[in-house]
């Protein structure tokens, strides 16, 4: 099962670097709330529309991630470097955040219900 979710995730991580919308309301659940590193919260169509109008993705990558399984639901956590811009703009902004997803299984497929991302920082001394 968790095998499963990292698939998922990775075909979520493709269909934005594509730009993918339809691949992307297979996988998010229709009750999704999307918190960004910069505190900005999306609920479903919000978060389609800036897929769809006003966000570029040219990479998103997992660095040690961590997932936890309870029956239909799954939790995963980690890393995640993102490489964005905002259509029209010239410069990519690359950044690292710390990530927890919710998964929902329902009806046998696994959807991505709540999303939270926080700045990383370096640890200080």
């Amino acid at each position: 099962m968790e095998q499963a979710v990292f698939d998922i995730e990775a075909r979520r991580c493709a269909a934005l670097v594509a730009g993918d919308v339809a691949t992307l309301v297979d996988i998010l659940h229709p009750d999704l709330r999307h918190v960004h590193a910069t505190g900005y919260a999306d609920d479903l169509e919000s978060y389609l529309d800036a897929v769809r109008l006003r966000l570029e993705v040219a990479s998103v990558e997992w660095d040690d991630r961590d997932i936890v399984l309870w029956d239909d639901i799954a939790l995963l956590s980690g890393t995640l470097t993102n490489s964005v811009r905002r259509r029209g703009d010239a410069d990519w902004i690359t950044m690292t955040s710390l990530v927890t997803q919710i998964w929902r299984r329902d009806g046998g497929l696994w959807r991505l219900y709540r999303y939270h991302a926080c700045h990383r920082r370096d640890r200080q001394a």
